[in-house]
């Protein structure tokens, strides 16, 4: 005899049903017999129950509180009301069959269909307040969140696909990144607009870089976007690249004749010019010849110096006179340590009569090359401190990732700027094998001529010294 509250699990086409009674959900597990009148009843596994349930049941009939498992009244081994009834999860009412089933799994009637939205991406559906519109589509938050991205400027949201990335880094719509952008019809790069100018080469637009470099002398601050590095295999490193600023009696014109030489003897692409409004004398305004960086012994083999200044003497350019101009040698910084450009530092602090002399700077443009003058009791209190400004012989402001060496006097002597180039390497080279403490005495210049000589490959810089006897 089962006892009340027990059950055997019997065979039959209501086992599995989903069974609904004011408000509670649960499944029927099974059937078992009444011990006390026979009748059979459905042993139900509730999961959900209602407190109206609960009231409205009949006592005798027990709830197990571990399983939720109640028992009810059947008719013949068959559920009473064992059909597939469901609660609608949005306003609670029961329906026969699964109409529609939303995004998070929860099942809606018919009635609460109509707040309900379909995701053109997924197919899912989703409550309308829940979602996002995009002109007459509907999309749900994930769905949204991977198809749809905010401009920057507008604001306004847009599908991924239709987004550019501008040479920022930052994604804009069409209209925007067409306001914002334009591409240079020469160099084929995408800058803003403010990049570009109002100049135009035979009807085309083109960037401010752009119109520079097809300017034969170029704005002062100007850079190629692209260095050459003209070195031999075996060099050791060390780049320079010259700044050499002359004087001419027509400088465009002239300009373009230095440029038509160069391009004929193929070094046009070693060399551009540049604007320099410190280099006017008696009335005539000059212009920087910049060299790209090269190495001391492709100096030698391939640049032809002693032909281009020949050429620019016959032509009436000048560098020496009037003291005006004069020549910048820059060394690339990643050749020296910290310490290294210190000792550079200390050297011309030093021994800065001598440099000014082999520099041949008199009173005229020493304003363009200041001295650093540091006592023994500062270096040891302070050590060197930094510069302000760049004009100093020994700059280390420069804009480029290099060391400036400023204090040649310019010139067109083939000699003297051969024994120029020849100086700049042959310190660049003595500071890292020479201590601090021998650069503080007086004979660091005597150490220097002694360290340049034995080294056999300044003769140029030895014969200038014995020659002008520096």
């Amino acid at each position: 005899m089962l006892k009340i509250g027990q059950y055997v699990k019997v065979t039959s086409n209501d086992t599995n049903y989903d069974y609904t009674k004011n408000g509670s959900e649960g499944r029927v597990s099974g059937f078992a017999t009444n011990e006390v009148d026979g009748t059979k009843v459905a042993m139900i596994r509730w999961y959900k129950i209602t407190k109206e349930y609960l009231e409205e049941r009949n006592p005798i009939w027990p709830v197990f509180p571990n399983s939720l498992t109640v028992i009810e009244r059947a008719n013949n081994g068959r559920l009473i009301k064992g059909k597939r009834y469901y609660i609608c999860d949005d306003c609670g009412e029961e329906f026969r069959r699964v109409d529609i089933v939303s995004n998070q799994g929860n099942r809606i009637c018919k009635k609460c269909f109509k707040y309900y939205s379909n995701c053109k991406e997924c197919k899912g559906y989703f409550l309308q307040n829940t979602g996002k519109k995009y002109k007459l589509d509907f999309y749900c938050l994930e769905c949204h969140k991977k198809l749809f991205v905010t401009c920057r400027r507008c604001a306004k949201e847009h599908l991924t696909t239709s987004m550019k990335e501008g040479p920022d880094g930052i994604k804009y719509c069409g209209a925007c990144y067409k306001y914002l952008f334009i591409l240079c019809s020469e160099c084929e790069t995408i800058v803003t607009r403010s990049e570009m100018t109002s100049e135009s080469r035979g009807g085309r637009q083109i960037c401010r870089v752009c119109y520079e470099a097809l300017k034969l002398i170029k704005h002062y601050r100007w850079a190629p976007r692209k260095m050459n590095s003209n070195k031999e295999m075996w060099d050791n490193g060390l780049m320079m690249g010259v700044e050499l600023e002359v004087l001419c009696r027509d400088r465009d014109e002239q300009a373009k004749e230095l440029k038509d030489y160069l391009d004929l003897e193929k070094l046009g692409h070693n060399f551009y010019f540049k604007d320099d409004g410190t280099v006017v004398w008696e009335g005539h305004r000059g212009f920087e010849i910049v060299s790209h960086p090269f190495s001391l012994q492709h100096s030698h083999k391939h640049m032809k110096w002693k032909e281009v200044l020949s050429w620019l003497q016959k032509h009436k350019f000048v560098s020496y006179w009037g003291g005006k101009c004069g020549i910048h040698v820059h060394l690339s910084r990643d050749f020296f340590t910290e310490i290294e450009i210190k000792k550079l530092r200390l050297f011309h602090s030093v021994n800065y009569e001598k440099i000014y002399a082999f520099a041949k700077r008199g009173s005229q443009g020493s304003n363009y090359c200041l001295q650093e003058k540091y006592t023994k009791k500062q270096l040891l209190s302070k050590g060197l401190v930094g510069q302000e400004g760049k004009y100093h012989c020994v700059n280390i402001n420069a804009t480029a990732p290099t060391v400036e060496l400023r204090m040649f006097r310019g010139t067109l002597n083939y000699k003297r700027f051969l024994a120029t180039l020849q100086f700049c390497d042959a310190l660049a080279h003595f500071v890292k094998v020479v201590s601090a403490v021998s650069l503080l005495k007086k004979t660091s210049w005597d150490l220097f001529k002694d360290w340049a000589e034995k080294q056999h490959r300044y003769e140029h810089l030895i014969r200038y010294f014995e020659t002008k006897l520096v």
